[in-house]
């Protein structure tokens, strides 16, 4: 198979399960959101997490375009701030992913990985990821309050990184 396939299948892959992800959080666990950036469960984190250690800057495309599907199927925001979005969620997880392999020094063949090392990596990601959003959301002139948006942003990142993570766990031990 053609490698430009492969990179375009994990594209798709990537943003199909994170516009998914993001539809469950936003109308089936709707009662833990506090805005449409701020959910107490944001699923969407974990698979951001993983595509950008899978797949580096093609996981950022695949974020990318999620937030196009959801411009396009959810229409929550306009076209301008799905794409300024999916960058944003897409470069704050490989900051974070560049950040923890430099502290730990991590090889980008992942061999030394402890559990220890991956709540870490998702400790990082929650805590960049609630900073950015706090900003993004008083750039956009919403009455934000910092500790509300922090707080829960980052709770939620926690929570929606470790509920994927767990659920390919048991789906890969399942499936042995």
């Amino acid at each position: 198979m053609n490698l430009a396939y492969l990179y375009l299948y994990g594209i798709l892959g990537v943003g199909v399960s994170f516009f998914l992800l993001r539809y469950l959080s936003l109308h089936v666990l709707d009662f833990f959101a506090h805005n449409h950036l701020t959910m107490l469960i944001y699923l969407p984190a974990g698979i951001c997490l993983l595509a950008v250690s899978i797949f580096g800057w093609l996981g950022i495309f695949g974020i990318l375009f999620g937030w196009i599907l959801c411009y396009l199927f959810l229409e929550e925001q306009t076209f301008l701030e799905s794409v300024v979005l999916g960058l944003l969620s897409g470069l704050i997880v490989y900051l974070s992913l560049w950040i923890w392999k430099w502290h730990y020094e991590i090889d980008n063949a992942f061999e030394k990985i402890t559990t220890s090392l991956v709540i870490s990596l998702v400790l990082i990601s929650a805590l960049m990821s609630s900073f950015v959003r706090f900003f993004y959301l008083e750039i956009q002139k919403s009455e934000t309050v910092f500790v509300d948006i922090f707080v829960i942003g980052f709770i939620g990142d926690l929570l929606g990184s470790f509920a994927v993570l767990y659920a390919i766990k048991l789906f890969l031990g399942w499936r042995r």
